[in-house]
């Protein structure tokens, strides 16, 4: 799977409200720490934090800067499973084919963060 293979769907799904459940994908093959941007309307956008200090989602790797410009936000914030669930009522069951989506997406979306920030594999990809 190549970048062009993440759809302009994955990236409204991942981007538009399901993007905790990828951030819980990528931090369950990584343990990479999930972080959440949050708004002053409660609006909030999560993601993963690669060991350089980059966040990484649907879209790639950032830059802290880039990801707040974004997503006009500033409250960083680090979320654990306790977090998640009291702030999302988060259980094991994720809604729609979202969950699916993100166990394909995640180990691609790692690889290319790796190869991106030059780090070694944490995970390895599934052949095709």
């Amino acid at each position: 799977m190549t970048k062009e293979s993440i759809t302009q769907a994955d990236i409204v799904t991942f981007t538009r409200g399901d993007c905790h459940i990828l951030a819980r994908k990528l931090h369950e093959l990584t343990g990479w720490p999930i972080r959440a941007l949050t708004g002053p309307d409660w609006s909030a956008h999560y993601f993963v934090v690669a060991p350089t200090g980059h966040p990484v989602d649907i879209e790639g790797v950032h830059t802290i800067s880039d990801i707040e410009e974004r997503w006009e936000c500033s409250g960083l914030e680090e979320m654990n499973e306790e977090e998640m669930e009291r702030w999302l009522g988060w259980g094991e069951e994720a809604k729609g084919w979202a969950s699916p989506r993100a166990e394909q997406l995640a180990p691609h979306i790692i690889a290319e963060a790796e190869r991106t920030l030059n780090l070694t594999g944490a995970v390895a990809v599934p052949s095709a």
